[in-house]
């Protein structure tokens, strides 16, 4: 039971190559898309009122953008450093 999709189910693959120079394009692009938002929320961000579902809301989507800020900082230093 290797195959569990049936056979009506199509598998294709398609494998991209991306090189260092491009990938560190497409991070500092989502970036640069990222981080105005991120700074947006954390600008507008007062903490988390007790029992205030919408409060609750905004530091789930704060910490959401920050961490895809920083993973993407991450991201890219690691990238350069790798470079070098």
């Amino acid at each position: 039971m290797a195959d569990c999709g049936g056979p009506w189910v199509r598998r294709s693959y398609i494998i991209i190559v991306v090189d260092d120079a491009q990938k560190l394009k497409q991070l500092e692009d989502k970036l640069a898309k990222y981080m105005p938002i991120f700074l947006d929320k954390k600008r507008k961000f007062r903490g988390v009122r007790h029992e205030d579902s919408l409060s609750e809301l905004r530091y789930t989507e704060f910490k959401v953008y920050q961490d895809i800020v920083v993973g993407l900082e991450k991201e890219i230093r690691e990238l350069k450093a790798k470079n070098r």
